[in-house]
């Protein structure tokens, strides 16, 4: 399934990685009163993805596709994986499962795409994200079990993180 559904998660990922950079939702918001206004998001607030550092966790069918999308929009992609460290051309680094904490203070974005196995439940808790930069988000297309829910939400509250992105979560429905 990870070879039939990669392509249309991957452009899923950076649907939410182009909202996040260009700050869609306040301007669809304002869209929606009938409201033309620009200066709704300072400046400062948006960003390119070019040049920023993506983390694929997860250099499967579904993080391959995910990392060429983002090194194709001028990204600097990074990966683990838990069987080897050869990847792409296309990423610039591939790294093993216990290195996942030193390649998320390089990251700019996170995306999960693991499956959940005994190895990757509950991998995204406190310590993860403590280590993600103020200004990262993390975007979940893996697993919801891999992700300690009250965790994240304690990052995105705190501002610890800048957002998340997800398309599953656990318990289901968010």
């Amino acid at each position: 399934a990870q070879r039939i559904y990669g392509p249309e998660i991957a452009e899923h990922v950076m649907a939410m990685l182009l909202m996040f950079s260009r700050c869609l939702t306040v301007y669809y918001a304002e869209q929606q009163k009938g409201i033309w206004n620009r200066p709704a998001v300072p400046e400062e607030k948006l960003w390119e993805l070019t040049g920023k550092t993506m983390l694929v966790v997860g250099l499967g069918g579904i993080g391959t596709e995910t990392a060429q999308r983002a090194h194709a929009m001028g990204m600097n992609v990074i990966a683990t994986r838990g069987s080897s460290r050869e990847g792409p051309d296309f990423v610039s680094y591939v790294g093993l499962a216990d290195e996942l904490l030193e390649l998320t203070e390089r990251a700019d974005v996170v995306v999960n795409a693991t499956p959940l196995t005994p190895a990757t439940r509950d991998i995204f808790d406190a310590d993860f994200f403590a280590t993600m930069k103020p200004t990262a988000y993390f975007i979940n297309v893996g697993r919801g079990g891999s992700v300690v829910t009250d965790d994240l939400v304690d990052a995105l509250t705190s501002g610890a993180i800048a957002g998340a992105g997800l398309d599953v979560t656990e318990p289901e429905p968010l």
